[in-house]
């Protein structure tokens, strides 16, 4: 799962040389809500995996990215599961910003901001996204049982890639989101 991690990550890396240096979008359009509607990082980058298993952690491997439409840019793509998924926490307005769609140049401290994490769906939740709505442990909240196992399927933790490439296990409570230091936007605190 880390070296799923790790390959995506520089497939996301890949896909900034080709496009200004600029990170993906979490989803296209980036103002559609309804998921039937849009497609997801994980058919942005495709191209550069060319690999559905690679979305697939291997401890949920019920969380496949096989359906038809996987791997396209097109309407409704962003509806299938997947057990990894791109960083889209602190969206709100007025928050810090969040690495979809943002110029690489804007990130503070690349080593220390996280692209992508273990995920996964549930009735309510899709899988392409760790955001403010998914319930996934940020390591700011105590353990919320309904949600937790997707932060921390592997023994207890999560593993996590990160903007300049490399990719790491780490306990969720263990990755910062606070004044001084966050590792899920661009500014790498919140200002």
């Amino acid at each position: 799962c880390t070296s799923n991690h790790k390959q995506l990550c520089l497939a996301m890396i890949m896909y900034m040389g080709d496009n200004d240096q600029t990170i993906s979008h979490c989803f296209r359009p980036p103002n559609e809500p309804d998921d039937a509607n849009r497609w997801s990082w994980r058919a942005i980058v495709f191209p550069y995996v060319n690999d559905k298993k690679m979305y697939v952690c291997p401890s949920a491997p019920d969380w496949k990215y096989n359906a038809a439409n996987a791997g396209t840019t097109v309407p409704g793509e962003a509806a299938r599961d997947a057990g990894i998924s791109m960083a889209n926490v602190h969206s709100a307005a007025g928050a810090p910003i969040h690495p979809s769609g943002q110029p690489d140049a804007k990130v503070k401290t690349p080593a220390r901001m996280i692209l992508l994490g273990d995920h996964g769906p549930a009735a309510d939740i899709p899988g392409n996204s760790i955001d403010n709505n998914t319930g996934f442990i940020r390591g700011i909240n105590p353990p919320n049982t309904t949600h937790y196992g997707k932060a921390t399927r592997h023994n207890m933790g999560c593993n996590y890639a990160f903007a300049d490439g490399h990719a790491i296990w780490s306990k969720p409570e263990n990755i910062p989101c606070k004044q001084s230091e966050c590792w899920w936007v661009i500014e790498g605190k919140h200002p």
